[in-house]
């Protein structure tokens, strides 16, 4: 996903520290992704009942 992101949204860095900025940014934003899609999966499990 952060690959992706890096492709798609971000232009080629042309310093070392655009890139780690864009790391970070899509890092930032994989891992928030991520963790909202968890919290969905677990509240459908919870009000599922099981």
């Amino acid at each position: 996903m952060s690959f992706l992101m890096n492709w798609l949204l971000i232009p080629m860095p042309e310093t070392i520290l655009a890139n780690a900025i864009g790391n970070g940014l899509s890092g930032l934003i994989s891992g928030f992704m991520g963790g909202f899609i968890g919290l969905l999966m677990y509240q459908r499990k919870r009000a599922a009942g099981d």
